[in-house]
C-alpha cells in the first residue's frame, strides 16, 4: 500500500491482477493503471501491463509512484497522470548493478523511498540483496548480506 497524503487515496499493487488500484478517501476503488493480461510493458493506464507487482511507494516531493514489478525483474514509476516507465532492471534476471535496463535484479519485492536523497531502496529477494536506485535509474548493491531472502540482514563490512 502508498498513501497520497494530498488527496488521502491509498494505491494497491494487486499481484495476481497486475494492476495499481487507487482508493479514494470516500473508499470508491478503480483501476489507476494496468491491465489483467500480464507483460512489460510501459504505456498510460490500461496500456501498460505489469507481471506480478509487489511493492509500491510514493514519493510526496512529485507525487510519483514507484513499484517493484517482481515477475519482470523491473522497477516501475507511475507519475500522477498515470503513466509508466521502466526505471531499472526489466531485461531480464540477474544482480548487475548499472542504469537503467543494464541494472538487473531478480524478483524484487519490498521498496522504500528516502526523501533526504530522493532515492529508492529495493529488497531484490531472489539474489537476497538491498539495492539502492536512484531517481536516474542508476543500481547500485549495498554492502548488505542477507539469509532467507530478506528476512536477516546485515552491513557485511563488519
Amino acid at each position: 500500500l502508498a498513501h497520497d497524503p494530498h488527496d488521502g487515496a491509498v494505491y494497491v499493487a494487486t499481484f495476481i491482477d497486475n494492476l495499481i488500484r487507487r482508493v479514494s478517501k470516500d473508499g470508491q476503488v478503480t483501476t489507476f493503471v494496468g491491465d489483467t493480461k500480464p507483460g512489460g510493458a510501459d504505456g498510460t493506464g490500461s496500456d501498460a501491463r505489469f507481471f506480478g507487482p509487489v511493492g509500491i511507494v510514493y514519493d510526496s516531493r512529485d507525487g510519483n509512484l514507484y513499484v517493484t514489478d517482481s515477475g519482470n525483474n523491473a522497477i516501475r514509476r507511475i507519475t500522477p497522470q498515470g503513466v509508466v516507465t521502466t526505471l531499472a532492471g526489466g531485461s531480464g534476471v540477474g544482480s548487475s548493478d548499472g542504469v537503467g535496463s543494464a541494472a538487473s535484479f531478480y524478483r524484487p519485492t519490498g521498496i522504500a523511498y528516502d526523501k533526504d536523497d530522493d532515492s529508492l531502496y529495493v529488497v531484490d529477494s531472489g539474489n537476497a540483496l538491498i539495492r539502492h536506485v536512484s531517481m536516474s535509474g542508476r543500481v547500485q548493491t549495498l554492502n548488505v548480506r542477507c539469509v532467507d531472502g530478506p528476512a536477516v540482514c546485515w552491513d557485511a563490512s563488519r
